[in-house]
This record gives structure tokens, C-alpha cells and sequence, in this order.
């Protein structure tokens, strides 16, 4: 059962809820630290060639959509450089 301190983005629930709809079994972390959203962006690049309804593929979707929810809630008007933008 996951369990928050505050009640999770809309974007976040959507995932939950698809993710209880499929019937899947995901071990997955919130990305709650720009270090975390770091490590998140690595994997979905490890990730980018997985076939949409494998377990590697549905893996990519969670995260994918964590990794959008941390950055509406986070990242303000990102620079235009390209730069790692400091979180608030």
C-alpha cells in the first residue's frame, strides 16, 4: 500500500490508479529529491527502447509520469540554456 505524507499530485494518483487498473505490481519510489529525479531521468533513458506492455515499458510509463509530476510541482520557468534548473 502506498502511503503519503500529503496527498499525492493529480498526475501521481493517475499513475497509481492505472498502474492498480492493469493489475501491475511495480516497485517504484517517489521522486521527492533532485537527486532522486536524477536517477529517475537515468533509468528512463536506460529504458527509452522498452516495448509498450512489458514490465519494462510499463516501468518507463510510471516513471515517465512521476518524473512530470516532480517537474510541474518543482521546476519554475526553466532556463532557456538548458542548464539543471534548482528546485523550490
Amino acid at each position: 500500500m502506498i502511503e503519503f505524507a500529503a496527498a499525492p499530485s493529480t498526475a501521481t494518483q493517475v499513475c497509481i490508479d492505472a498502474t492498480r487498473e492493469m493489475g501491475l505490481k511495480v516497485e517504484i519510489e517517489l521522486i521527492k529529491t533532485l537527486s532522486d529525479y536524477e536517477a529517475a531521468l537515468r533509468e528512463i533513458e536506460s529504458l527509452m527502447s522498452s516495448a509498450l506492455g512489458t514490465p519494462e515499458g510499463n516501468r518507463l510509463a510510471l516513471l515517465a509520469t512521476l518524473v512530470e509530476a516532480f517537474e510541474t510541482e518543482h521546476f519554475h520557468d526553466l532556463p532557456a540554456t538548458g542548464s539543471t534548473p534548482a528546485c523550490s
